[in-house]
């Protein structure tokens, strides 16, 4: 009896400051009991949302790509600065800034590709004013859904094909470097992690490029883009290439074309084992 006692008689012994204390999670616990019914009910429902959404977090902040969310934010801001920028100069919104921009581009011989020299004589110049409302709109919706990790990849597609507008307009700088982070931001597939993808999704994430054809369809659309643009380079020199469009567009094709022919390989590589 001495032995089932004894037990008993330590925690008469214990002081109050030895005594354990309930933890937050246990204290916040507690408070709905406190509530009268419907506010009760209605703080549990709460705090299990609150809950939930804490495990998504934290489950998605462990992935693979999760180091590229700051990228992500990042790009989002850089278009969200380049809309309000043209939003707030008037000459954007009669379209004299982009009809300017254009002549100047054709004056000068800027334009490494005859195709879109064309192009921006035939289409873009006698359109000048819908085109800079489309373009800063495009910039706003692109900023607005890449920050928020909403529609990201049709985001990063509309942004890519802006860059490379820019590009062809003989603009590299800074649409190449735009170019290759949003290209790795798309396969990485960064809106389903910390966005509202992932929030909506609610599913393990994953790359989005599954499929051999995919990766082929690629490594050939690369090739022809890098044997074109090559092929019009001007200046291969160490200093000048990084100024030509074309020098620059035949680099970033490579990279995708080695991109593609890697993914192929590593696909082939767990299948055989």
């Amino acid at each position: 009896m001495s032995s089932l006692s004894h037990p008993r008689r330590t925690r008469r012994q214990l002081s109050p400051a030895d005594r354990p204390r309930p933890g937050v999670s246990l204290l916040l616990s507690s408070l709905p009991h406190l509530l009268p019914g419907r506010e009760r009910h209605q703080s549990a429902g709460f705090g299990a949302n609150l809950r939930r959404a804490a495990a998504a977090i934290g489950q998605q902040a462990r992935a693979d790509g999760s180091y590229l969310v700051p990228l992500r934010l990042f790009i989002g801001l850089g278009w969200l600065r380049t809309c309000v920028e043209k939003a707030i100069d008037p000459d954007w919104h009669n379209g004299s800034a982009l009809s300017d921009f254009l002549q100047g581009q054709l004056v000068q011989g800027a334009v490494p590709f005859p195709f879109y020299e064309a192009l921006s004589r035939a289409l873009f110049l006698p359109h000048a004013t819908g085109l800079s409302w489309m373009i800063v709109i495009g910039e706003f919706l692109a900023g607005m859904a890449i920050f928020t990790g909403c529609c990201t990849r049709a985001a990063l597609l509309g942004g890519l094909f802006m860059n490379l507008n820019f590009l062809l307009a003989g603009v590299p700088n800074p649409s190449a470097f735009y170019i290759v982070i949003q290209v790795t931001l798309l396969l990485a597939n960064t809106g389903a992690i910390l966005g509202v993808d992932g929030i909506r999704n609610a599913r393990p994430v994953r790359s989005s490029w599954n499929g051999r054809w995919r990766y082929w369809a690629t490594a050939l659309l690369a090739l022809v883009t890098a044997a074109y643009a090559g092929s019009h380079a001007t200046d291969t020199s160490p200093a000048g290439s990084v100024r030509d469009p074309a020098m620059i567009l035949a680099v970033l094709a490579t990279m995708i074309l080695l991109w593609a022919l890697l993914a192929l390989l590593r696909q082939g590589l767990s299948h055989s084992s």
